[in-house]
């Protein structure tokens, strides 16, 4: 991030904008990045097991018919 954003933002904006974000534009650590895949993966299986498990209580017929 700090390698390709910043000379990008400061290609963008000029080089006097170069001292606003000192060294780092953002600081990610390793622990940040396995929270939020762990965020996403949570998120994702809980947005494809309910309709999963609401489709299962249903006549197949009406679940595959459409809009419950």
């Amino acid at each position: 991030m700090n390698a390709v954003g910043r000379p990008f933002i400061i290609g963008r904006l000029g080089p006097e904008f170069s001292t606003i974000f000192g060294n780092e534009i953002a600081r990610l650590s390793p622990e940040m990045i396995i929270a939020g895949l762990a965020i996403a993966i949570i998120f994702s299986l809980l947005a494809g097991i309910y309709p999963a498990l609401k489709a299962t209580r249903m006549n197949p017929v009406e679940a595959i018919r459409g809009p419950w």
